[in-house]
């Protein structure tokens, strides 16, 4: 891998060749999940090979990278203490991730984890409408990580136990994504007849709906 992940670098530069390496990585850490399910040699060897094709990648595209980062005559003590921490990591990172991990498969099931996500975006929600200047960019910047796992929670909970009504629920669900030709238009409307942080109360209601939908809206079936 370290002559193509080269060969991508030459063309795409030392920063693109990192976030490839990052993602294979990620891809590769990724299918650990199914690979537990499947329960097969081949599977947990395909998960190791990609991380290790990320890895390559990633030594390949970093320690130039670094060296190139400052004056050339202190190339080689960033070098080395970028590549301090790759010890500190091997040892504490596995720790971390084994308890940040069983601390959320012991406390958050799926329409949980959704409740809390949604109650902390209408929290920031109404930061933002506050408009406490600064405050309220970082509340909104922080709405996008929290409402990442919005859309594939919601749609898993949707779809579960729908027997043979998945497919059209899966159809229903997919269609509510027309959301966002609709209310970016009204926030528009709000935004020119008022201000644009009252706008955003649109998007406050939408959160506070998720978070009936987490809480009452959705009912699994024992």
């Amino acid at each position: 891998m370290a002559i193509p992940a080269g060969m991508f670098m030459k063309r795409f530069g030392y920063k693109k060749g990192i976030i490839f390496g990052l993602l294979l990585y990620a891809l590769g850490a990724f299918l650990f999940y199914p690979a537990a399910h499947i329960q097969t040699f081949w599977a947990f060897l395909a998960a190791l090979f990609i991380i290790a094709l990320g890895l390559t990648c990633l030594e390949t595209a970093a320690n130039p990278y670094s060296s190139v980062l400052g004056p050339p005559e202190r190339a080689e003590q960033r070098l080395t203490l970028s590549q301090s921490f790759n010890g500190l990591g091997w040892v504490f990172g596995p720790m971390a991730g084994r308890f940040l991990g069983s601390l959320f498969m012991s406390w958050f099931k799926p329409q949980k984890l959704l409740a809390v996500y949604a109650v902390v975006c209408v929290i920031l929600m109404t930061v933002v409408i506050s408009g406490a200047g600064v405050v309220a960019i970082i509340a909104l910047c922080l709405t996008y990580f929290f409402m990442s796992i919005m859309f594939p929670t919601i749609f898993a909970l949707g779809l579960k136990n729908m027997g043979s009504h998945t497919k059209r629920a899966s159809s229903f669900i997919v269609m509510a994504i027309v959301g966002g030709a609709i209310f970016p238009p009204l926030m528009g409307y709000i935004a020119d007849i008022s201000s644009m942080r009252l706008a955003f109360i649109i998007l406050l209601i939408c959160f506070i709906f998720v978070v009936f939908y987490a809480v009452y809206g959705y009912k699994p079936t024992k």
